[in-house]
């Protein structure tokens, strides 16, 4: 490709490649991976605090070699000191109805772990990307785990007993403490993705219409 120097003479630069030459894709360092989701969004993941990398750690299931190789860049070469961050479960009875077992509420019970709807801690991973190591941490409550088991029943076969020995926790606690390392909206559409995609009458502990 011309061009033309400073005294106006004409120059010859880059001939561009070859038609069906491979190009070689220059990958950003580690050290420049951003964030493409969560509190840090946008952010580089080296500068996200530890307490952060180690959510990611424990709660990002199947990430990509790229993401892989960038955390553990980021952990190894941090400057942040492990944190515990101040979460405190807000009152189940305060939540708002759409955490509550409807049918509960219409026959007047008050708000409790009673009529609160639950969520297993296979699915506190699967939706809100939250493991049992955080959980611990966090010291999230569980729910007494002394109702008959739930069961589904169809073309009249006999009840099949699901989850009577799976821990449970609060649905409403773990989307609260889900915003802790991921926005409100994204925790918003696991919310709605969990509400949709758990059968009614199993696993979370949703109401069932008849």
């Amino acid at each position: 490709m011309a061009g033309t120097d400073y005294e106006g003479d004409t120059v010859m630069g880059d001939y561009p490649p070859e038609p069906g030459t491979p190009q070689l894709q220059i990958q950003p360092p580690l050290a420049d991976f951003t964030l493409p989701f969560g509190k840090f969004k946008g952010r580089r993941l080296c500068d996200a605090p530890m307490w952060y990398l180690n959510w990611l750690t424990d709660g990002i299931t199947d990430p990509s070699p790229t993401f892989t190789a960038a955390l553990t860049y980021a952990l190894a070469t941090s400057s942040f000191s492990e944190m515990e961050i101040d979460w405190y479960p807000p009152a189940i009875s305060a939540a708002p109805n759409k955490f509550h077992q409807w049918r509960k509420l219409n026959d007047g019970k008050p708000k409790s772990t009673d009529t609160a709807l639950w969520i297993t801690t296979n699915d506190t991973k699967e939706y809100f990307y939250l493991g049992d190591e955080i959980l611990q941490v966090m010291k999230v409550p569980k729910f007494p785990n002394d109702e008959p088991p739930q069961t589904n029943a169809t073309n009249n076969m006999s009840p099949r007993k699901t989850l009577n020995n799976v821990a449970r926790y609060g649905l409403y606690h773990i989307w609260d403490l889900s915003q802790v390392y991921i926005t409100r909206g994204e925790a918003d559409a696991a919310l709605r993705r969990f509400m949709n995609e758990r059968p009614r009458g199993m696993g979370g502990g949703l109401p069932r219409k008849n």
